[in-house]
């Protein structure tokens, strides 16, 4: 539901980054915000199928080094979800996020945030460090580079921009 709430509108061309089997897109299709959809990701796990019943169309890409292979200004909405701490480069992940995005288009960003009650307790314990490991999944280790805070994502997002941004 939280996510729906982020959505004001119907997106004609929306981008996925860091999309796993597509969960977002396919919540977004379902609900009749998303009319052509596309995913990336560095594993070939996104459920197109499932999509499919939702959308205009589905399009699914493999990230290679880091780079988002649609040509600038195409999507309405771009977004990731709990992807950008797993990045040990954000600045270049914000880059290509905002170079495939639409002048006026939207950005959405989501991540744990660093002040959450299970990092304080180790930040008090002296043991909140970077880069942690935080478990294994099916892909392999799973590591946060970096964790943040509202303000600190922010100012990240505008750092990394050559354009206006409204937060």
């Amino acid at each position: 539901k939280l996510f729906l709430n982020l959505l004001d509108r119907k997106y004609e061309k929306i981008l996925e980054v860091g999309c796993g089997k597509g969960y977002f897109t396919y919540v977004g299709a379902r609900h009749g915000k998303f009319a052509n959809c596309y995913g990336v990701d560095v594993f070939p796990d996104f459920q197109k199928e499932e999509i499919e019943k939702y959308a205009k169309s589905v399009t699914y890409k493999n990230i290679k080094e880091n780079i988002v292979t649609f040509e600038d200004d195409f999507f309405d909405l771009v977004f990731s979800v709990d992807v950008i701490e797993h990045i040990e480069d954000a600045a270049r992940f914000i880059k290509e996020n905002l170079r495939v995005c639409k002048n006026g288009g939207e950005i959405i960003i989501g991540t744990p945030n660093l002040l959450r009650l299970g990092n304080l307790i180790l930040w008090m314990t002296g043991r909140l460090k970077f880069p942690r490991k935080i478990g294994s999944e099916t892909y392999g280790d799973a590591i946060h580079f970096k964790e943040y805070k509202a303000n600190d994502l922010i100012k990240e997002i505008v750092h990394s921009s050559d354009n206006e941004i409204h937060p």
